[in-house]
């Protein structure tokens, strides 16, 4: 996980991060698993701050604090909640799962195994590029 963001970081990629946990719950997370400096508190959304997943506004939300449009934006999840408020925001999803199962295509844009099956297509489109 660390490597994805870490790269995204360097190409200067706006990151955030909608939860239906709190804020503060998020932020314990992110240090715990080394990924803290990564995200700026007022770039991680909780329940207390838009309403949960499903709804989009957490990430409209986002976009309006960067000045971005909802089509240059990723939802990455791995639950129908994650893909269905990127959907609802016009971003594209990403769905990971590990089961392979990929139980929603209909909220899908693209369907990984893991994060690094994502960091590697990432890597071999930006090698390209």
């Amino acid at each position: 996980v660390k490597h994805i963001i870490e790269a995204l970081s360097h190409r200067g990629t706006q990151l955030g991060i909608v939860t239906r946990n709190t804020r503060a719950l998020a932020i314990v997370s992110l240090e715990v698993i080394g990924l803290g400096d990564y995200f700026a508190e007022v770039d991680i959304l909780g329940r207390d701050e838009a309403p949960p997943k499903p709804e989009p506004d957490g990430i409209h939300q986002l976009l309006n604090q960067w000045g971005a449009e909802s089509s240059d934006a990723i939802m990455v999840g791995d639950y129908l909640f994650d893909l269905q408020s990127g959907r609802k925001a016009g971003a594209a999803t990403i769905h990971v799962d590990t089961s392979e199962q990929y139980l929603w295509p209909e909220w899908t844009d693209l369907a990984v195994r893991d994060l690094v099956k994502l960091y590697e297509m990432m890597r071999c489109y930006t090698d390209t590029k």
